[in-house]
């Protein structure tokens, strides 16, 4: 027997997916700031 649902699960699924996308681009944004930092100097 199946504790979840397969669409609760696949629901599930997608928001990690967005929240690790999310989170991916705020660390881009965040290594090219610090790259744009240091290139000043």
């Amino acid at each position: 027997m199946r504790t979840k649902p397969a669409w609760k699960s696949l629901s599930e699924n997608t928001a990690t997916l967005t929240w690790a996308c999310r989170l991916s681009v705020l660390r881009l944004r965040a290594a090219r700031r610090v790259l744009s930092f240091i290139k000043r100097k």
